[in-house]
C-alpha cells in the first residue's frame, strides 16, 4: 500500500507539471537501459536512473526537465512514469559460479539468495539460470515457474576446477536481447562473482565491447578469496567495470551483509524512471545509434546515455492500407494509453526503394566475385602448403636415409676381375661396419586436450605420446574427437623427439591454427598453447 501511495504522488506531480523541490544533493544519473519499442517505430524506451547524495531515488520529475537526441537527430519525450507505477515485469539472467573457488559455505549463502529472489517472482517476472565453471550451460531458460527455477538452482553446487566468467557474461548477455513476446522488457543479468576468468576464449575487452553493443544492465556482487591483495582489487575492479559499462551496479559483498546486497539490487532494479521518446526523423536501418538524455534539475544539467541498435520490425501499422491514417500504441501510464501522431511522407520513403532495389541486383555479382576470390586464396594456400610438405618430406628422408656411396658401381671404380677357367671367383673382402647406435630411451610424454570452444566445451581428451600421436575423428587415431566440429579424420600428429613434443599437419582441408596462426612443417609446442581449426579450439596441457 505504501509502494503504491508513493507511486500515486509521483504520477500526480509528472501530470500537474511541478517541477521538483528535493533535487539539492542529486549526484547519480544514468541510463540503465535502452530499448527498442515492438510497436511505434521509432520510438525508444529508457530507464533513468536517479538518486540523491545519500543513495535516495527521487520521488518527482517533471517531463519539462528533460530532453534528448538520437544519433543527430532531436528526440521527442512522448511520456514519462515511474517503474513501479507501470506494473510491468523484469526479464532476470541469474549467472551461478559453480567452481572450487567458492566453498560450500559460500555456495550455499548466495543459492539461498537466489531462492529468496525466486520466490519473490511477481507474476509479470521471468528468469533464467545459467551455470558457469569449467563450461557455460543453460540450466533453465525464461520462465515463471518458481518450482523449476528452484530445482535447477538446487542441482547446482561448486565442482568444477575451472571458471569461464568471460564466457558465461557473453552468453547472459546474448540470452537479454531475446525478444520473445511474453517476455517483458526491462532486463537485468545478476551475478556473483570474484571477476577472475579461468580458461575462456574470451578476454575483458571482448566483454566491453559485447557491453557497447545493445547492452543489457549487470548487478554484480564481489566477493574474493584470493590472498594476494593487488590481485584481488584488480579482479574486483575489472568486474566493477563490467557493471558501470553496462548501466547496471557493483556491490561489495565484503562490506555489507551477503543478503543486503541481494535485497539491495532487487530495489535498485525497480527504482528507476521509464521514458518513452519518440524519433521521427531516425530510420530504423539497423544501425547502432547513440542515446543522450540530459536531466536538468534546480540547475544542474546530468547527462546520461546508452546504444541502441534500431531495426525495422514489422508493426501492425503496417498492414493497414496506406490511405488510412495511422495512430501507434505506445505504453500506457497508470492505465491511460497514448498515441502518437502518424510520420508524414518524405522524399526518403520513394527513393529508399529504388536504392534497395540496385543493392538486390549488384547482390549475385558481388557474391560470385567474393566467391572466386575466395576460391583463387584457398587454391593458392593449398598449392603452398603442398610444395612446402613436399620439400620437408624430402628433407626428412635424406636426413633418415643417406645414400651410401658403395651401394652403387661408379666410373671411377676400377673392373672387377674375370676369372679365367679352373680359377675360384674373385671375392671381395668384406669391409667392417661400425656398430649402430641405438637412439637413448625417451620417456612419454602425458598429455591432456581440453575443449574450449567447439561443441563439447569444457570436455577434456587424456592420451600419452611415446613417439607420435595422431589426433582425428578416425577411429585409428590415437585422440579420437568424434563429436568436435571441424576436426578431419588425421588433423594433425603429436611427435615427441629431440627433448621436446612437437605438431605437424596432417590435413590438406582443414589447416591446423596454433595461437591463431596457420600451422606450416612442425613447431615446438609449450604447455597451455592453444590449437585448433575455427570451428574447434584445444588447449595443449603437459602433466
Amino acid at each position: 500500500m505504501i509502494l503504491r501511495s508513493v507511486a500515486a504522488m509521483a504520477v500526480a506531480v509528472v501530470a500537474a507539471g511541478i517541477p521538483p523541490a528535493t533535487a539539492a544533493g542529486l549526484m547519480h544519473f544514468s541510463v540503465t537501459q535502452v530499448r527498442q519499442l515492438e510497436v511505434g517505430i521509432p520510438t525508444i524506451r529508457a530507464y533513468l536512473d536517479l538518486t540523491h547524495a545519500d543513495g535516495q531515488p527521487l520521488a518527482a520529475l517533471s517531463e519539462s526537465s528533460i530532453s534528448a537526441t538520437l544519433g543527430e537527430w532531436q528526440a521527442e519525450l512522448v511520456q514519462l512514469a515511474p517503474f513501479a507505477s507501470m506494473r510491468q515485469g523484469v526479464a532476470f539472467v541469474f549467472l551461478v559460479d559453480i567452481s572450487r573457488s567458492l566453498s560450500p559455505e559460500l555456495f550455499r549463502r548466495m543459492a539461498s539468495g537466489i531462492e529468496t529472489w525466486v520466490d519473490g517472482l511477481g507474476p509479470a517476472d521471468r528468469a533464467a539460470i545459467i551455470a558457469f565453471g569449467e563450461s557455460s550451460q543453460l540450466v533453465v531458460d525464461f520462465t515463471d515457474d518458481k518450482t523449476r527455477l528452484l530445482a535447477g538452482l538446487r542441482s547446482l553446487g561448486p565442482t568444477d576446477d575451472l571458471t569461464l566468467l568471460h564466457q558465461a557474461l557473453a552468453d547472459g548477455l546474448e540470452l537479454s536481447r531475446r525478444l520473445d513476446s511474453e517476455l517483458p522488457g526491462r532486463r537485468a543479468v545478476v551475478m556473483f562473482s570474484d571477476g577472475k576468468d579461468e580458461g575462456s576464449v574470451y578476454v575483458a575487452e571482448d566483454v566491453l565491447a559485447k557491453l557497447r553493443d545493445d547492452p543489457a544492465p549487470i548487478y554484480a556482487i564481489g566477493y574474493s578469496r584470493l590472498a594476494d591483495p593487488a590481485e584481488r582489487q584488480a579482479y574486483l575492479s575489472l568486474l566493477r567495470r563490467y557493471a558501470a559499462n553496462s548501466g547496471g551496479s557493483f556491490f561489495a559483498a565484503e562490506q555489507t551483509r551477503f543478503a543486503e546486497a541481494y535485497d539491495s539490487i532487487r530495489q535498485r532494479i525497480g527504482e528507476v524512471w521509464v521514458a518513452d521518446l519518440s524519433c521521427e526523423a531516425c530510420r530504423p536501418d539497423g544501425r547502432l545509434s547513440r542515446l543522450q538524455v540530459q536531466v536538468t534539475l534546480d540547475g544542474q544539467v546530468l547527462s546520461g546515455g546508452g546504444s541502441v541498435r534500431l531495426l525495422p520490425l514489422a508493426t501492425a501499422a503496417e498492414t493497414q492500407p496506406p490511405s488510412t491514417p495511422q495512430e501507434i500504441p505506445e505504453a500506457t501510464t497508470a492505465g491511460q494509453p497514448t498515441t502518437a501522431k502518424p510520420r508524414p511522407a518524405t522524399t526518403s520513403d520513394f527513393v529508399a526503394p529504388q536504392a534497395r532495389l540496385w543493392m538486390w541486383m549488384l547482390l549475385p555479382f558481388l557474391l560470385i566475385g567474393a566467391i572466386v576470390i575466395w576460391r583463387i586464396r584457398v587454391t593458392r594456400r593449398r598449392r603452398r602448403a603442398r610444395e612446402l610438405r613436399a620439400r620437408l618430406e624430402m628433407q626428412t628422408l635424406a636426413v633418415q636415409a643417406p645414400i651410401d656411396p658403395r651401394s652403387e658401381p661408379s666410373v671411377l671404380d676400377p673392373p672387377m676381375p674375370i676369372p679365367r677357367p679352373g680359377e675360384r671367383p674373385f671375392r671381395p673382402t668384406p669391409t667392417r661396419q661400425p656398430p649402430a647406435r641405438s637412439s637413448p630411451q625417451v620417456p612419454p610424454k602425458q598429455v591432456r586436450l581440453i575443449v574450449v570452444r567447439g561443441s563439447r566445451k569444457g570436455r577434456q581428451y587424456s592420451f600419452v605420446v611415446v613417439e607420435r600421436a595422431v589426433v582425428g575423428k578416425r577411429s585409428d587415431c590415437d585422440c579420437i574427437l568424434t563429436d568436435e566440429t571441424g576436426i578431419d579424420q588425421a588433423q594433425f600428429e603429436l611427435l615427441h623427439t629431440d627433448g621436446g613434443l612437437f605438431i605437424r599437419n596432417l590435413s590438406e582441408r582443414l589447416p591446423t591454427l596454433v595461437s591463431g596462426r596457420p600451422l606450416a612443417g612442425r613447431i615446438r609446442l609449450a604447455s597451455d598453447t592453444l590449437i585448433g581449426t575455427g570451428d574447434t579450439v584445444l588447449r595443449i596441457v603437459f602433466y
